[in-house]
């Protein structure tokens, strides 16, 4: 357990680093050159209404995205209960009935 942790903590990181120097070679000239194809402009655009042409340079983008792979279970965990309880509200509505009251009188 112990070997495979550290193995996670090394490669983890190394490959985000090596991830860093494809963007940079791929943003030549200092610009971004993305398609509305691409998995990971469709998965920054479905979770953070991201557009392309607001993507300049290849740092904050790849981090970002390094980011939302990170969150991506508990941003789907949380979404996926919105949708949950927003079905289970639309399916069960509340029942406007008054809720009766005790009144206790001292005499």
């Amino acid at each position: 357990m112990k070997i495979t942790l550290l193995i996670l903590l090394i490669v983890l990181p190394l490959l985000s680093v090596l991830g860093m120097f494809y963007w940079m070679y791929k943003s030549k000239n200092g610009e971004l050159k993305l398609s509305e194809n691409d998995w990971h402009v469709k998965l920054i655009t479905y979770m953070w209404d991201f557009e392309t042409r607001e993507a300049k340079n290849a740092c904050p983008y790849y981090w970002g995205l390094v980011f939302s792979i990170l969150i991506l279970p508990i941003y789907l965990l949380v979404r996926g209960g919105i949708y949950l309880y927003s079905y289970l509200a639309y399916k069960f509505p509340k029942i406007n009935k008054p809720i009766p009251i005790i009144t206790i009188y001292f005499q």
